[in-house]
């Protein structure tokens, strides 16, 4: 019974969302590879779009490592996709519990061959499977797969998670695991100073203020003079990165605290949070900067909508600085990650009561206000947006404008607002074209122009008059025809060719504006399982005697179609 208590305790513990794991947390899984865990990526890292759920673990630069499961339990979940965790596995554990394994290469072969027969059932190669408790379970160390890279992985790798399994939140794995050495301190690259305020200024400025940093050892200083002159209300971002021993790789930090002459004024710390709030990491970050450079720069003031539960309850709404006197203030920045390694930056600002003119920057048109908690709607020539309450993080001085048509376009440039301006949810924006020629209508798209001059299509359908669609992306619109089938370009197959020295068919697929909607691969006409890499633009067909009879012809008919209904089809006589 003592036993039962102890265990019961340290559940609760474990499972409370802001705890942290206590130092038995170690002792309840072992690792999920037979190697040294070495990490290209940790928890809670900055991404685009959502913060990292898990933990990346390096496999030696290459496919078809073991997979372990950490603990007794059953597989719960399969999943097949071809973007995302690719194929992945789930396991429900007893202790309170799930973990997860993505980008595997294969699975152990009793799933294999049942997610195989679903497939082929189901005619589709993007799965998603919950077994029966009994149907599969596993013991602490069973082999369950080989790694990989599939889905949208960026190279081999393990992606593991760990998650509760009341609520599915993905939970931070690194206490769980004394195998994963860190004794390295979070490195702070820049800090930055914003003016929030109409009339605030940051060194006699009105826009964000980017300031170097240098030091060692955990204790950094400002490289500009202090006190920092300021006025107004001001807040603060920072640039930091983290490492774990043995490991090139840069990570994300795990915890951050801002303090005002001693006086916590934010903190926030990343162990746990839920898929629905992840996007939130667009209001977290300096959105704007992530998109025109790439840096990731973590704001310590909130915007209004800011739903994420990273932060200390106490201190919600504050992070925001105004200065009632022209005293010395300290500022001290405190950075940790998930081993309590620290880093630490001290400045000083003072505010200026009479900071002269000030030199201005930023917006200087304003086509409508918007406000984030209200339904906002605004009409032009041929153009229509409606942004609902909730979409946007913080009230938005919206801008429109309309220029000429480009070349091969049905309507004119819509610029909506700009690209540095994050959504959290979808709006809708309704475009009429100029003109359609006859027969075209079901071909035509809304078209995102990126900062690159590329064009993204965003779909769209009718509306009388008016193109419409939903997107999260503010930016430059028009209105394109996609009328151009699908490419296919065999890799590894040609007519008549003898394919018995061969594992596999490989053929690569391709489309150039509204994006591949499905694909369909026969053999003697019976439906095949090719498996689909769009980041390699790959389809494969691994061959399988138990439905291709071997030694003799065979005919592949490969038909490919994309979103505005133009098909490819690829024939093939062949020899296995």
């Amino acid at each position: 019974m003592r036993n039962l208590i102890l265990f019961t305790s340290l559940a609760g513990i474990l499972l409370s969302v802001r705890a942290q794991p206590s130092t038995d947390a170690g002792s309840l899984f072992v690792p999920p590879v037979d190697i040294q865990m070495l990490l290209s990526a940790n928890f809670g890292e900055l991404r685009a779009d959502h913060f990292h759920s898990g933990i990346d673990i390096k496999t030696r630069g290459r496919s078809g490592l073991p997979v372990y499961a950490c603990a007794d339990g059953y597989i719960s979940r399969i999943a097949v996709t071809p973007n995302g965790f690719g194929k992945a596995l789930y396991i429900a554990h007893p202790n309170g519990y799930t973990t997860v394994y993505a980008h595997l290469d294969s699975f152990m072969p009793g799933v294999e061959a049942w997610v195989r027969n679903e497939q082929y059932s189901r005619k589709s190669y993007a799965i998603n499977l919950f077994p029966e408790p009994e149907q599969f379970p596993v013991t602490r160390g069973q082999q369950i797969g080989l790694s990989g890279n599939t889905g949208s992985s960026a190279g081999p790798h393990l992606h593991f998670e760990i998650r509760n399994s009341r609520n599915q939140n993905p939970i931070d794995p690194l206490p769980f695991f004394q195998e994963i050495e860190d004794d390295i301190r979070p490195v702070i690259q820049h800090i930055y100073l914003y003016p929030l305020t109409p009339g605030s200024t940051v060194q006699g400025r009105t826009e964000k203020k980017e300031i170097p940093v240098s030091g060692n050892k955990g204790r950094y200083s400002l490289n500009a003079p202090e006190p920092v002159p300021v006025s107004g209300t001001f807040g603060i971002g920072i640039e930091a990165i983290d490492y774990v021993n043995h490991s090139w790789n840069k990570c994300g930090t795990h915890s951050l605290e801002v303090k005002l002459d001693g006086r916590k004024i934010y903190a926030h710390r990343i162990g746990e949070f839920s898929f629905a709030e992840t996007r939130y990491i667009n209001s977290h970050i300096d959105y704007a900067e992530r998109v025109t450079s790439g840096k990731n720069i973590q704001k310590t003031f909130l915007d209004p909508n800011n739903r994420l539960s990273i932060y200390e309850n106490d201190i919600r709404h504050s992070g925001r600085i105004t200065l009632t006197d022209t005293l010395v203030h300290t500022i001290t920045i405190d950075i940790t990650d998930s081993h309590e390694n620290r880093s630490n930056l001290a400045f000083t600002v003072q505010n200026q009561e009479r900071p002269g003119p000030v030199a201005t920057s930023g917006r200087t048109h304003q086509t409508a206000l918007f406000q984030w908690q209200n339904d906002n709607i605004y009409e032009s020539q041929g153009f229509k947006i409606r942004v609902p309450a909730g979409a946007l993080y913080d009230t938005l001085c919206f801008t429109y404008a309309r220029t000429e048509r480009i070349h091969g376009s049905f309507s004119r440039v819509h610029h909506i607002d700009r690209i540095t301006t994050p959504a959290h949810d979808p709006f809708q924006i309704w475009i009429a074209p100029d003109s359609v020629p006859t027969g075209l209508e079901n071909k035509m798209c809304v078209v995102h122009i990126d900062k690159e001059g590329e064009y993204q299509c965003a779909g769209g359908s009718w509306e009388g008059k008016y193109l419409t669609t939903r997107t999260r992306q503010f930016g430059k619109y028009t209105v394109l025809a996609d009328t151009q089938p699908p490419v296919i370009e065999p890799v590894n197959i040609r007519h008549e060719k003898n394919m018995t020295r061969n594992a596999d068919i490989r053929v690569k697929i391709k489309d150039d504006l509204s994006g591949i909607r499905t694909y369909h691969g026969y053999i003697d006409n019976r439906w095949a399982l090719f498996e689909y890499d769009p980041k390699n633009d790959l389809l494969i067909y691994r061959f399988d005697p138990e439905r291709v009879e071997s030694d003799r012809w065979h005919e592949l008919v490969l038909t490919v179609v994309d979103e505005k209904e133009n098909f490819s089809v690829y024939h093939a006589r062949f020899y296995w």
